[in-house]
């Protein structure tokens, strides 16, 4: 069955069925399996279904440090709201299989994939440690025996490697987490990660708002089971003449397209491809 094909942001994605990959082989260190298993036996021995957890908490953002208590509440393996109050707001951070919202006072807005991938809370460490084992793509690494705070700690790796979803494997270094078990007891006694989006702080190049918008579609467009994307175009013209050549099944344009204006394409195309949907979309303000 075909799939829908796509144009976004002034570049045209054609999808059609994914030609199944093999599966990324997984990491998986018996030493650091072994670690996670017995810290959630040193934690409980029936993890509870619900549970809350408050403390104090120091936020410190470029030259700016605040304190303030945090409050976290958690639900099975797969859902954890992070509240944290400080003396200029409160924020939160919703997470809930796989999808997160962070919340403010200024109102809600949705994370980036690259810091979704992390926003399960980690801070109560039990629902966390048990999600880890319940999901089949995640990937150990045992680092090694360390010294933290004069405490003798084993160092492990965790990460997601997305193995069944090729689209989305380029998000695995971002969800990685570093952990520090306690030699004796089992006990996790560090949980340390980093949010960012991008590959980091200074880009290769250049890139306009709506080729980030493009290339996080994209992404999503792809990490559903069976579409992929089989063509791209900058403008109209090209978007009427490789409609020609690929006769997608859908084909989303954009308002702010440049050359052959939105609608005249969208006619164009219609009349070369009579039976394909076409759907507008723009990411920019269109005068009235």
């Amino acid at each position: 069955m075909r799939v829908a094909s796509l144009f976004v942001c002034t570049v045209l994605f054609f999808a059609k069925p994914q030609t199944p990959q093999p599966a990324v082989p997984i990491q998986a260190d018996a030493q650091a399996v072994a670690l996670v298993h017995q810290a959630i036996a040193a934690l409980a021995k029936i993890p509870p279904a619900d549970s809350v957890a408050s403390g104090t908490v120091t936020v410190v953002e470029g030259s700016t440090t605040q304190s303030g208590t945090i409050q976290i509440l958690t639900r099975g393996t797969a859902q954890t709201i992070e509240t944290i109050m400080l003396p200029d707001g409160q924020r939160s951070v919703v997470y809930s299989n796989g999808n997160a919202k962070e919340l403010s006072e200024k109102g809600a807005s949705a994370s980036p994939l690259e810091q979704i991938v992390t926003d399960q809370c980690a801070d109560f460490p039990l629902p966390f440690l048990l999600s880890i084992l319940n999901t089949s793509e995640e990937a150990y690494r045992y680092i090694g025996q360390e010294v933290l705070d004069g405490a003798s700690v084993q160092h492990i790796q965790v990460w997601n490697t997305f193995s069944s979803r090729p689209p989305m494997q380029k998000l695995a270094s971002f969800s990685t987490r570093d952990m520090w078990f306690d030699t004796s007891s089992g006990l996790p006694l560090k949980i340390a990660y980093s949010r960012r989006t991008g590959g980091g702080s200074l880009p290769a190049f250049p890139v306009d708002g709506s080729d980030v918008v493009r290339k996080l579609l994209k992404l999503l467009i792809e990490s559903r089971a069976g579409w992929t994307i089989c063509g791209e175009a900058v403008d109209g013209e090209e978007a009427l003449r490789k409609s020609r050549e690929l006769k997608p099944d859908l084909i989303i344009l954009d308002l702010a397209m440049s050359g052959l204006n939105d609608l005249l394409a969208a006619r164009e195309i219609s009349t070369v491809l009579p039976s394909v949907p076409i759907l507008l979309h723009t990411v920019n303000n269109i005068p009235a």
